[in-house]
């Protein structure tokens, strides 16, 4: 999985700087990076693979019904990869196949790791 590299926001900032566009931090990177950011498509096709494999896995592991990226990445950013992610199918297990989740970009706003996505519609609906 990781014999590749691993498709870090680290490695976003560097592929768009090989590619003209150097940024000081990952935080600038992201406020500046749009679709065509020369860089940007290359780092999706190196994250494709890596994302297709955990997917596969927490999906035979965990068996979510969805598989959510995002994180500190743009929203659009996010919506780009998940689009990308192809898992392969697995076998049958009897006679039914078995059901993969459904890889999608994230669609809460701001720090959604640090306070939990799961959470926010209890915060919405019971503690206003």
């Amino acid at each position: 999985l990781l014999g590749d590299g691993y498709p870090s926001l680290d490695r976003l900032r560097t592929l768009v700087g090989e590619n003209g566009t150097d940024f000081a931090t990952v935080e600038e990177m992201l406020s500046a990076i749009t679709e065509t950011t020369p860089g940007v498509d290359p780092w999706l096709q190196e994250a494709e693979r890596p994302f297709a494999t955990l997917s596969f896995l927490l999906g035979h592991m965990l068996a979510p019904e969805k598989v959510v990226i995002g994180g500190r990445l743009p929203r659009w950013l996010a919506a780009s990869l998940a689009m990308r992610i192809r898992m392969p199918a697995s076998p049958s297990r009897n006679d039914q196949p078995f059901p993969l989740p459904l890889v999608v970009a994230r669609e809460v706003d701001g720090d959604s790791v640090a306070i939990g996505a799961a959470i926010m519609p209890l915060q919405a609906l019971f503690f206003r």
